[in-house]
């Protein structure tokens, strides 16, 4: 079963089981939350298609750890002017993992 979510902002296609690599969540180690975000579930035999959501539907999901992304280097340079400046970030994430995939009744 496969489900199209939405969540903080970014859309996914996950299956149950996938692990996700997502902006920070505020939701400690280990804790389990529910995405009602849901805007396509595609079962074997039927795809129930929202608009926006589909009503019911509902993907369970823990997460595994937070974690801070590669570093990305901004750096600016304007020849013969002596100017040059450098900036770093490192974006903030989470992993999560896909429990399961339910589609209330339609």
């Amino acid at each position: 079963m496969q489900a199209l979510v939405k969540l903080s902002g970014s859309q996914y296609l996950v299956n149950e089981g996938d692990r996700l690599t997502v902006n920070l969540l505020d939701l400690p180690e280990g804790g389990k939350f529910a995405i009602k975000e849901v805007l396509l579930v595609v079962d074997g035999k039927k795809t129930h298609i929202g608009s926006p959501l589909v009503k019911g539907a509902e993907v369970e999901c823990e997460v595994i750890r937070h974690y801070l992304g590669k570093k990305v280097v901004a750096f600016k340079h304007k020849r013969r002017k002596d100017y040059t400046r450098t900036r770093g970030h490192r974006q903030r994430l989470s992993d999560i993992r896909v429990k399961s995939i339910t589609i209330g009744s339609q």
